[in-house]
């Protein structure tokens, strides 16, 4: 019998974390992604889609959102209630901000980045200024009972659409406002759970998209509070929604 060499190998099973939430860089071209083990990935989509950037977590962190502001600043918040900016050259959290509202939920950037919306848990809706080193508080708008779970700001800048339990509230940035407050099942009869609704994007017509956990996407006329459209998608939950930039 001739002679042989052995070479040992050993496997390990990788059981990846799953995704928590998703932020879209539209200027550079760069995908955010926070995981459930509170690491922080950003994937380049301008050089054939490459994991460009790793911000290692912890289990004590939870990222429930995301968010790029200002250009190239990506900014998350969770349970704990802080947002904080990321620091993508040091590949570390750079300084948090308490945002005084219990856990936060969802958080959106406005059109040019200059301000931030973070929806709390607590029913507020808190507005921040984001400035060279930070980001500054503003206010707060118009509180009601019940977390939101999701915002979206008009292309406009002058209103703001935050999705809750049973609900949808459209504010008025300036006045800080709740101008429209729509129940996503008024139209319907004899339901007896709640509707969670996960995700609203507001549209350059005007009109305000929504995914609830009835599995519907759904389109309403936000000034007169009514529904224009109804699309059962899913039998499960639908828990995101987004919109190409062309629409």
């Amino acid at each position: 019998m001739g002679e042989f060499e052995v070479h040992r190998v050993r496997f390990f099973g990788l059981v990846p974390a799953g995704v928590r939430c998703l932020a879209w860089q539209p200027q550079g071209g760069r995908l955010a992604l926070a995981r459930t083990d509170g690491a922080v990935e950003v994937f380049n989509f301008a050089a054939n889609y490459f994991q460009e950037k790793v911000i290692p977590g912890s289990d004590a962190r939870s990222v429930e959102a995301l968010c790029w502001a200002a250009g190239d600043r990506l900014f998350g918040a969770g349970l704990s209630g802080d947002i904080t900016e990321y620091d993508l050259a040091r590949l570390r959290a750079a300084r948090s901000v308490d945002g005084a509202g219990g856990p936060i939920w969802s958080m959106a950037a406005n059109g040019d980045g200059t301000q931030l919306a973070a929806g709390c848990e607590d029913g507020s809706v808190k507005l921040f200024q984001v400035i060279p080193g930070g980001i500054q508080f503003e206010r707060n708008l118009d509180r009601r009972k019940g977390r939101i779970l999701c915002l979206s700001w008009h292309p406009s800048g002058t209103h703001i659409a935050a999705g809750s339990i049973d609900a949808i509230r459209i504010f008025d940035v300036h006045s800080g406002q709740t101008v429209q407050r729509i129940m996503v099942n008024y139209h319907m009869q004899q339901v007896k759970r709640e509707c969670i609704v996960w995700g609203i994007a507001f549209l350059s017509s005007g009109a305000v998209a929504t995914a609830d956990s009835f599995g519907r996407v759904q389109f309403w006329d936000w000034e007169r509070g009514t529904l224009q459209e109804s699309h059962t998608v899913s039998t499960a939950a639908v828990l995101s929604l987004a919109v190409s930039e062309v629409e």
